[in-house]
C-alpha cells in the first residue's frame, strides 16, 4: 500500500516533467492577449471606430458623382432633347457629372473629425483596458497555481517524514520495544497525507484548466506553468507604497482612468460641433451633362403663289385703313429631319451649371437645441462615471494597502510560528528516537509543524499578491520574475 503511494507520486512527477511544456507568466499573458475573445472584440470595435474617422476625414473633400442613363419612350411622350410632346418611339441617353463642396460651415466638420480622432484613441485605450483586465486575472490564477504547487511540495515533505517515522517504528516493533499499533498509527497518518496529496493534485489540475480557459487554449493540450518560489518573487517595500501616492499614479497610468478622460474630451468636441448647427452655412455645387434622342421628324415644304386673298383684318396707316392681304400657300411635300449624330450631342446639347447656396437655420422643430441638450446630458453621465471610477479606485487602493499591511503581519507571525513548530518537532523526533515520548506526542508536533508551514505558505503568497496588486495600481503591471 505504502509503496503504491510512492510509485504513483513518482509517476505524477515524471508525467509533469516530461509531457508538458511549462509557461511563464509573461507567456501566459501574451497568449491571453492573442486568444482572449474580449480582447479580440475590443480590437474589432477599434477598427469600426477607425473606419468612422476615415469616413469623416474624407468628407472634407468636395463630392463628385457621374451618371449615365438610357431608356426608350413609347407613344406620346416628351422628347428629352427638344422638350416637346411627340408620338414616336425614342431612344434617349443622358450623361452628366455633378459635385458640391462646403465653403464655410463654422468648422463643424473639422470638430467632428477631431472628436472621431479622439474616439480612435479611446478605442485603442479600450483594447489596452481589456488586455489589462485579462492580464490581472491571469496573474491571479498564476499565483494561485504557484501556491498550490508549493503546498503540494510541503505535503510531499510531510510524506517523507512520515515514511522515516515508519522506518524507525518498524525497527522498534521488530525489536519488541514498541507494540505494532504504533506502526499502524503512523501508516494511517501516511495514508491520510497521501490522500491529501492527490487531492492537492486535483486542485492544481482544476487551477490549470481555469488558466487554460483564461488564455483560451484547448483543455486537451498539455499545459503547466513554470514554478517560481515566493522568496524569489521581487516585491516592493510596503513603505514605498503609500496609498495616496499610489492613487495619484493610478489616475495617470491605469487605462480605465485614461479612457474616462479621453471619452470626456470627445464628448466636449461633439457638443462644440453640434452648437455650430445654429449658424448659417455656405455651399457650392456645379454640374454639366448632355442629352441624346434618336427620333427623326418630318417638316412640310410650303409653295407660295402670286395670288393674294383679301382678309377681313385691317391696319391703320396714316389715318387710312388698309385690308391685309394673305398670299396663297400650298404644301407641295414633306422633308425628313434626321436625329443628329450620336457624338454631336456633346456640342449641340451640352449644358453646365454653377450655384452657390446659403442655408440659414430659422426653425426646424428645435432639433438642434435638443441634440445639444442630449449631448450635454451624456457629458454629465461621463463626468459622474469618471468620478465614481476614481472614488472606487481610491477605495480599492486603500483597501489593498490595509490588506497588504495585515498580510505582512500575518506572514511574519506565521513565519515565527513555523520556526517554533519546527524546533519543537525536531526536539520531539529526537525524544521519540530515544523512547522518551510516544508516537501520539510526535504526531501532534508533526501535525502542528505541517499546519504552520501551510499557513505560512498561504500568508506569504497572499502578501506577495497584495504587494503586486499595489504595484499594478501604480501602472507597473504584475511581474513575478
Amino acid at each position: 500500500m505504502i509503496k503504491l503511494f510512492f510509485v504513483l507520486i513518482l509517476i505524477s512527477f515524471f508525467v509533469k516533467g516530461y509531457a508538458q511544456k511549462k509557461y511563464t507568466l509573461k507567456q501566459c499573458v501574451e497568449m491571453a492577449m492573442q486568444n482572449n475573445a474580449t480582447v479580440k472584440a475590443a480590437a474589432l470595435d477599434a477598427l469600426q471606430v477607425e473606419l468612422t474617422f476615415k469616413q469623416l476625414d474624407l468628407a472634407k473633400y468636395p463630392n463628385a458623382n457621374a451618371f449615365v442613363s438610357n431608356g426608350l419612350n413609347f407613344g406620346r411622350s416628351i422628347n428629352p432633347t427638344t422638350n416637346s410632346f411627340e408620338n414616336n418611339t425614342i431612344f434617349f441617353n443622358s450623361f452628366g457629372v455633378q459635385g458640391g463642396v462646403d465653403i464655410f460651415n463654422w468648422f463643424s466638420k473639422k470638430i467632428q473629425r477631431q472628436a472621431a480622432k479622439v474616439d480612435v484613441d479611446a478605442a485603442k485605450i479600450n483594447i489596452a483596458k481589456a488586455g489589462e483586465d485579462i492580464a490581472l486575472n491571469v496573474a491571479v490564477a498564476y499565483i494561485q497555481i504557484l501556491l498550490a504547487k508549493e503546498q503540494i511540495k510541503q505535503i510531499g515533505i510531510q510524506i517523507e517524514q512520515r515514511q522515516r517515522q515508519i522506518n524507525i517504528t518498524q525497527k522498534k516493533v521488530n525489536a519488541g520495544v514498541l507494540p505494532e499499533i504504533n506502526l499502524l498509527e503512523f501508516k494511517t497518518n501516511l495514508a491520510t497525507d497521501s490522500a491529501q496529496y492527490f487531492n492537492a493534485e486535483a486542485t492544481i489540475a482544476t487551477s490549470l484548466l481555469r488558466m487554460q480557459t483564461l488564455i483560451n487554449i484547448s483543455a486537451s493540450q498539455p499545459f503547466d506553468v513554470e514554478g517560481v518560489n515566493a522568496n524569489k518573487i521581487p516585491v516592493e517595500s510596503l513603505a514605498n507604497l503609500n496609498p495616496q501616492t499610489v492613487y495619484q499614479l493610478a489616475l495617470k497610468n491605469l487605462t480605465q482612468q485614461r479612457l474616462n478622460e479621453v471619452r470626456y474630451k470627445a464628448q466636449e468636441l461633439r457638443i462644440a460641433s453640434l452648437k455650430k448647427a445654429f449658424y448659417p452655412t455656405v455651399s457650392a455645387s456645379s454640374s454639366f451633362g448632355t442629352n441624346y434622342a434618336s427620333n427623326s421628324f418630318r417638316l412640310p415644304n410650303f409653295t407660295t403663289t402670286n395670288v393674294y386673298n383679301i382678309t377681313p383684318l385691317k391696319v391703320n396707316v396714316g389715318g387710312a385703313d388698309y385690308f391685309i392681304q394673305q398670299p396663297t400657300q400650298s404644301i407641295s411635300g414633306y422633308r425628313t429631319i434626321k436625329a443628329p449624330a450620336y457624338f454631336n450631342q456633346f456640342t449641340q446639347n451640352f449644358r453646365q451649371s454653377v450655384s452657390v447656396s446659403l442655408n440659414i437655420p430659422i426653425f426646424n422643430g428645435g432639433i438642434n437645441k435638443i441634440n445639444v441638450a442630449r449631448a450635454q446630458l451624456n457629458l454629465q453621465n461621463i463626468t459622474f462615471a469618471k468620478q465614481q471610477d476614481n472614488l472606487k479606485l481610491e477605495q480599492d487602493i486603500y483597501k489593498a494597502y490595509n490588506e497588504a499591511k495585515n498580510a505582512q503581519v500575518q506572514y511574519n507571525a506565521a513565519a515565527n510560528t513555523t520556526n517554533l513548530a519546527e524546533r519543537t518537532f525536531n526536539l520531539a523526533s529526537k525524544r521519540y528516537e530515544l523512547g522518551l515520548i510516544n508516537n501520539f506526542d510526535l504526531s501532534i508536533a508533526q501535525n502542528n509543524l505541517f499546519a504552520s508551514q501551510l499557513k505560512q505558505l498561504y500568508n506569504q503568497y497572499d502578501y506577495v499578491f497584495k504587494i503586486k496588486l499595489l504595484e499594478f495600481y501604480k501602472g507597473e503591471g504584475i511581474k513575478i520574475e
